[in-house]
């Protein structure tokens, strides 16, 4: 496809296509000079990625406490 036909079918600017593209974050082939977008790769990279799942970060919430402001009336801390 075509800078246009692709920004046709993602419903987008052809401006913010190329700077996804720049970005890195739109598959895209140069053949030549000339920028070209494979129908199946931009179909499939627009599918939710089920590999992308939000692990758990330990987090150490004493740093939460540092500042003061969680903390009540009492000077209890949440």
């Amino acid at each position: 496809m075509t800078p246009e036909q692709c920004a046709a079918f993602l419903q987008i600017e052809v401006s913010t296509l190329y700077v996804m593209k720049s970005q890195g974050r739109i598959p895209f082939r140069k053949v030549g000079h000339l920028l070209r977008f494979d129908f199946e790769e931009i179909v499939e990279w627009t599918k939710p990625k089920q590999e992308l799942i939000v692990m758990e970060i330990p987090v150490d919430v004493s740093s939460l406490y540092l500042c003061g402001c969680n903390r009540r009336n009492g000077g209890d801390v949440l």
